[in-house]
């Protein structure tokens, strides 16, 4: 098999799973790659790679549609059921008998979360006099 600078292509040892474009090909059948919807450049000896004709990238494009579509659907049903939630907590149907305070539920989402941050939402929720719980 030959391959030309601009074919499509995929790896048979990473089961086939990300489309790629050749962008040069060394003497050596060193082949270098680079993601067609990833961004990620790779390279791979000829042996591994398997030329993909328009047939097989379309059918390749209906499957990640289908993905991405599922994946947005589940992101919505989350966001419903979450809803559906808090909806509920604040309702009568959660009321407590004698409630001594109003609690708002908080969450931070960081991935590097600094000391900084911390003291700044303590203050803030302190002086807005709600009651607080830092996860970190």
């Amino acid at each position: 098999m030959s391959l030309q600078v601009g074919d499509l292509v995929t790896r048979i040892s990473y089961g086939e799973d990300v489309l790629f474009r050749v962008t040069a090909v060394d003497d050596k059948d060193n082949i270098e790659l680079k993601g067609e919807e990833l961004r990620l450049v790779a390279d791979a000896p000829l042996a591994d790679l398997k030329k993909v004709d328009d047939d097989e990238r379309s059918e390749f494009e209906e499957e990640e549609k289908k993905k991405e579509e599922q994946c947005y659907r589940l992101f919505r049903q989350d966001n419903r059921l979450m809803r559906e939630k808090n909806e509920y907590e604040l309702s009568s149907a959660y009321a407590t008998p004698n409630p001594q305070y109003f609690e708002m539920r908080v969450v931070f989402c960081t991935w590097m979360a600094t000391l900084r941050i911390c003291r700044n939402a303590r203050r803030c929720m302190t002086v807005s006099a709600f009651r607080y719980t830092v996860r970190i």
